[in-house]
């Protein structure tokens, strides 16, 4: 029997140590710009902060960001999500370092009431300049920017578009 309340409590002991911080943590400001693979991903939509939300458990932390390049196809896709405020992906063909280049594809999907729009998409607009992009060391850095404009209206038409400034992404790799 005391055997068996012994187990009982370590079992409870472990289930309330499984996190630190049982609730995820949202930045407050935008990441440095770092060319490590940290995991990074900020930027200003409308003057709004977009950073992904950090979730933070015992054993592992990770942010919503991906970043994908394919080598058959020489394609870089860029996407992170933020609470509240919505996602955003960047697509960029023939990626290379330091040329500052058209954003192929940029999306921003709208998760708030405080912009007119369900989504915004543009194509060949604005810019984004890779700072580092290793397919060695298996990351990608950079910055960028862009004004896109609303592809799908939330109750009327309203000409609308978002204007995102200050981006900057620090994104572990994964290859295909």
């Amino acid at each position: 029997m005391t055997t068996k309340i012994f187990l009982n409590i370590l079992l409870a002991a472990i289930s309330l140590s499984a996190c630190d911080s049982c609730e995820d943590e949202i930045p407050t400001e935008l990441p440095a710009e770092t060319q490590t693979g940290a995991n990074t991903f900020g930027c200003y939509v409308n003057e709004l902060l977009f950073i992904p939300k950090l979730h933070d458990w015992k054993f592992t932390t990770f942010y919503d960001i991906e970043a994908i390049y394919s080598r058959n196809y020489n394609y870089l896709s860029i996407e992170s999500y933020s609470p509240g405020l919505g996602s955003i992906e960047i697509k960029l063909n023939n990626p290379t370092e330091y040329n500052p280049t058209l954003i192929n594809q940029i999306y921003f999907r709208s998760y708030t009431d405080l912009l007119n729009c369900v989504s915004y998409q543009s194509y060949n607009t604005g810019n984004i300049t890779l700072t580092k992009f290793d397919t060695v060391n298996f990351i990608v850095s950079g910055t960028f920017e862009s004004n896109i404009n609303c592809a799908f209206y939330k109750k009327e038409f309203l000409p609308d578009s978002i204007s995102i400034t200050n981006g900057r992404f620090d994104i572990k790799l994964e290859i295909y």
